[in-house]
Parts: C-alpha cells; structure tokens; sequence
C-alpha cells in the first residue's frame, strides 16, 4: 500500500497570520517536478497559481462589448455631421447677408 502524501499546517506566530504548508514524502517530490526552473534554482517550491497564457492575434470581445464600440462611434460620427451642417449653414447664411449688402 503507498503511502498518501500528508501536509500540515504550521504557524510561524502565535496567532497563525504567516501560514506555510510542509509536504511530506510524495508530495514534495510532485512539487519538485511541477516547479518551474527559475522556481527550484531559488529553491522555492510552490506552483504558480495564475499561469499567463498568450495566445496569437486579437483578443476575443463580446457581442455585447462591439456594439457599444459601434453605437458610440456612430454617435461620434453624427456629432461631427452636425457640427459640419451647422458651419455649412453659418456660411451659407453669411454669404447670404454680404451678397444684399
């Protein structure tokens, strides 16, 4: 029969805010094997938790995320049409007023 790979928990302070686990027999020996590189030469034996993991190209985005992109650029785009309008309005009208003077 193998043996199970037991951990405890040892408390550092009296009051077990600084917590570590000490891994025993099978245990340590995974952990060795888990560890990255970097990790064992520093003789830090703990998995990373949060790996990044890269992918190629763009990041995918929701539906819901791209059709405000497009509704506030939309807005964007109408905002600059009626900017546009009213110069062409403002023009036309003074050109109006120097032409019956």
């Amino acid at each position: 029969m193998a043996k199970r790979a037991s951990t405890r928990t040892v408390s550092r302070l009296s009051g077990g805010l600084n917590e570590r686990k000490i891994y025993r027999g099978n245990a340590r020996a995974s952990l060795l094997v888990l560890t990255p590189a970097s990790f064992r030469q520093r003789n830090v034996f703990t998995i990373p938790e949060d790996v990044v993991r890269l992918r190629r190209g763009r990041p995918r985005v929701s539906d819901a995320q791209k059709i405000a992109k497009a509704h506030a650029r939309d807005q964007r785009y109408r905002q600059r049409m009626r900017q546009l309008i009213e110069i062409g309005r403002r023009t036309k009208k003074l050109e109006s007023e120097k032409a019956e003077s």
